[in-house]
């Protein structure tokens, strides 16, 4: 236990440091989960509601979106966790891996982990275990307010186990992509490349829950994101599930503590493979930002445009929600069933375009961000050693961050 002296004092500096971006996150998610569940009764109160759209979630496009419908009976309670299991997964997991990378690897390329390690009686491992404990007592929070939260709600259809066990699920895969993302962190040496790995995982995680829903649900034990749907919210209850989920966590960070010990401060597991000394291509800070970005850049654009062509495929089952009702088609007459179909239809675009803008400025924005990272870490000093006013380079920044967020709206 002499590895994780100190683990509570630094527990305590990283919440106080991060205390607004939990917050902040947590107001977003938690939040506003629970006023979505307070409001979905009145959108699928009815039981010509809850039908209609479950024939919309039981095509093979929602499915791949939202994962199949198993339930015979259905209630406000169970399509609200059908369509919301899947999309606050992504949420929480974004979230972990925000705090999990700055907390470990952002750290040390500042120098504050070297500082704190050899200048104070400080575990080797006490970082490490306040990084852990700090996306314990997150996803905790986020537990405690959203189960609170939808017991509050009282949809049509819940019940108490279901409600904590939903919050249970979406803290526990928050946690546990978390916990890998500091396996990833004593991988490679810098966290540009740490989120790079996590989001990579991450990503083949999903398509394989995708894709396995579709194809077979059985196999999609495959994938650690897929565990959430086996979860059954207000049908089953099954909370293997949950307990799988935990204790991969434990293994991983068992596997973190390990990786941890067997290399240096600021540096990886994995070796940084030399580049070439000079490229051709690199004339100056905008090719050289190009060059950077090319990765994380090429990442956002291949993303938006597979989520982009699974929202397109739905398009067609938008429509016939209307078609394929006879009590509507018989009040309203067919003129008024293609006008009530093209309405919906352009509803549903704009919800898109809303979504795929606001990707795509976070996307751009992210990218301008990176200005103030690489000054504060002294790379720009590199760079304006020679004559280069700093509107330019911000321009460069902000000019690429505005095109890279058109192609990806674009794409999408």
């Amino acid at each position: 236990m002499a590895q994780y002296t100190q683990t509570l004092m630094l527990l305590k500096a990283n919440l106080k440091r991060d205390w607004l971006k939990i917050v902040i996150w947590l107001i977003g998610l938690a939040g506003l989960f629970v006023a979505v569940a307070a409001k979905f009764e009145g959108i699928y109160g009815t039981a010509g509601q809850i039908a209609t759209i479950a024939q919309t979630l039981k095509s093979q496009a929602m499915v791949s979106l939202f994962g199949p419908l198993i339930a015979t009976h259905l209630n406000t309670a169970i399509i609200f966790a059908s369509e919301m299991m899947v999309f606050w997964g992504i949420f929480m997991v974004i979230f972990n891996f925000s705090l999990s990378v700055g907390a470990t690897r952002s750290q040390e390329e500042s120098g504050l982990t070297e500082m704190i390690l050899g200048g104070h009686p400080v575990g080797r491992l006490a970082p490490l275990g306040a990084a852990a404990l700090e996306l314990l007592i997150a996803n905790g929070l986020f537990v405690f307010i959203t189960g609170a939260g939808m017991m509050a709600a009282d949809m049509p259809g819940s019940q108490l186990i279901g409600n904590w066990l939903f919050a249970l699920t979406l803290g526990a895969v928050g946690l546990l992509f978390g916990v890998i993302s500091l396996v990833f962190a004593q991988l490679v040496a810098d966290s540009h490349n740490v989120s790079l790995y996590n989001y990579a995982f991450f990503g083949i995680a999903y398509l394989i829950r995708m894709m396995t829903d579709v194809a077979n649900p059985d196999f999609t034990w495959l994938s650690p994101f897929g565990w959430i749907e086996k979860v059954g919210i207000y049908t089953k209850n099954n909370w293997l599930p949950v307990i799988l989920m935990v204790g991969l966590s434990i293994l991983a960070f068992g596997g973190a503590t390990l990786l941890n010990r067997n290399r240096d401060i600021g540096t990886g597991v994995v070796q940084v493979r030399g580049g070439r000394q000079t490229s051709r291509f690199l004339y100056g800070p905008a090719t050289l930002l190009i060059w950077n970005q090319k990765a994380t850049s090429l990442f956002w654009i291949v993303g938006m445009a597979v989520l982009g062509a699974s929202y397109g495929s739905v398009f067609n089952s938008i429509g016939k929600i209307v078609n394929e009702s006879p009590v509507v088609r018989q009040v309203i007459g067919q003129s008024g069933v293609q006008h009530l179909a093209r309405n919906q239809l352009l509803s549903f675009i704009g919800i898109l375009g809303i979504i795929f803008g606001v990707l795509a400025v976070i996307g751009g924005a992210m990218v301008i961000t990176r200005l103030y990272t690489a000054e504060r870490r002294g790379y720009l000093q590199l760079i304006q050693t020679k004559p280069l006013r700093r509107s330019a380079l911000l321009g460069t920044y902000t000019l690429y961050g505005f095109s890279l967020a058109v192609v990806i709206l674009l794409v999408a």
